[in-house]
């Protein structure tokens, strides 16, 4: 996982640019995966990471996710917004902020 918060955004873009993009769930006790997952993730070309019980820094996982949240926007629109799963981490900051330039 990201080490170092001040390279998350970094770490995002290159995974991007290297089509390994995730998307961050920090979830409960297992992972879970809905049937719909698989549908979004071959979309949209990512990949859901659900931490479970693992306690990931939750400000490096913020700022990755809005990362992939505005190369999302700015590759497929609005419309993912409608599918993704409403626990992908920092999804409703996002939504609230719009880190898009």
């Amino acid at each position: 996982m990201i080490e170092n918060c001040n390279n998350a955004d970094i770490i995002a873009k290159q995974d991007i640019q290297n089509k390994e993009i995730k998307i961050f769930i920090i979830g409960g006790i297992g992972p879970v995966a809905y049937p719909s997952d698989s549908i979004f993730e071959n979309k949209y070309h990512v990949s859901y990471f659900d931490f479970a019980d693992l306690s990931p820094n939750k400000e490096c996982v913020l700022k990755y996710n809005v990362e992939v949240f505005n190369y999302l926007t700015l590759t497929f629109g609005k419309c993912w917004k409608k599918e993704i799963r409403k626990d992908a981490y920092g999804l409703k900051h996002w939504k609230r902020k719009k880190k898009l330039p």
